[in-house]
């Protein structure tokens, strides 16, 4: 081969692989762009929110009842007896198609299904599911769960027409409840039928999933609470699942380490990288 038209091609291979250095500089400066882009967005999703936490040390509980719920109310029993918001509570009723009437525990007290939608004093890392179906046995055979929906767009809200009462989620997404058993009849959550084997070994958690378009993060423990005592948490979205130790995303109180969801949504993906063709983690 000609000298000339050796150096040729030798000059011809650097310029394209150049090209391919400045392609991947650039792509990478567009990844970032995007990156910037979806992390704004999830700040911005958290808007209504307008405190992180509630800086309540200590809360005491209370419920009013409504017209087919409770109200639920938090008192600052420490300090000084302030009272404030607290969500809403669905206790199922006589009827319930998935909570069966008599327990399997000799003398055992009637079973149940407990949907909570906490949001303390509206503070965005206090605002969450809580769920427990119980057998009528000791508390220490039930399985709590906890779930926090992302993204978190809206403070929980309800609102009663004729016999349905209609919660929507911090997703946006709706909940509909039969005024009567208080069992779901639509919306972004479903349920099943209630475990109330004596076997605490072998009980599951609440059968009350999210279905929604969004991430949930659960947290199941028996007896004790799930943000301090589950071992792992479990991200689900669109049919994809992962478990992340809880440490990761929770301190030794049970506190989110996060403070919005851009960072919670970064923490989930780090922990939890898509692989093959799967999707990050996104809202």
């Amino acid at each position: 081969m000609p000298f000339f038209i050796f150096l040729f091609i030798l000059s011809l291979a650097f310029a394209q692989d150049n090209e391919l250095r400045e392609s991947a500089g650039r792509m990478s400066e567009i990844e970032q762009v995007i990156r910037s882009l979806n992390e704004q967005d999830c700040e911005e999703d958290n808007r209504e929110f307008t405190k992180v936490t509630s800086g309540i040390p200590v809360a005491c509980a209370s419920g009013e009842h409504r017209d087919g719920y409770q109200e639920m109310k938090v008192l600052d029993c420490t300090r000084d007896n302030a009272i404030y918001p607290g969500g809403f509570r669905f206790r199922a009723e006589q009827g319930h198609p998935f909570v069966p009437e008599r327990s399997l525990y000799p003398d055992g007290g009637r079973p149940g299904r407990l949907i909570e939608f906490w949001s303390r004093d509206h503070a965005l890392n206090e605002t969450y599911l809580y769920l427990a179906d119980t057998a009528g046995g000791p508390d220490s055979h039930d399985m709590k769960s906890v779930m926090i929906l992302l993204p978190r767009k809206v403070i929980p809200s309800v609102k009663v027409t004729g016999n349905e009462i209609e919660m929507t989620m911090t997703t946006g997404e709706k909940v509909v409840f039969d005024k009567r058993t208080k069992a779901i009849t639509g919306g972004a959550l479903r349920e099943g039928m209630a475990d109330i084997t004596t076997d605490r070994f072998r009980r599951k958690p609440a059968n009350v999933q999210y279905s929604g378009t969004g991430i949930s993060v659960r947290l199941n423990h028996r007896y004790e609470d799930p943000f301090q005592s589950s071992e792992t948490a479990e991200v689900n979205q669109g049919g994809r699942s992962c478990r992340i130790p809880r440490a990761t995303l929770f301190d030794v109180r049970g506190k989110l380490k996060t403070t919005s969801d851009a960072q919670f949504v970064r923490v989930i993906n780090q922990s939890c990288p898509a692989t093959n063709n799967q999707q990050p983690f996104r809202i």
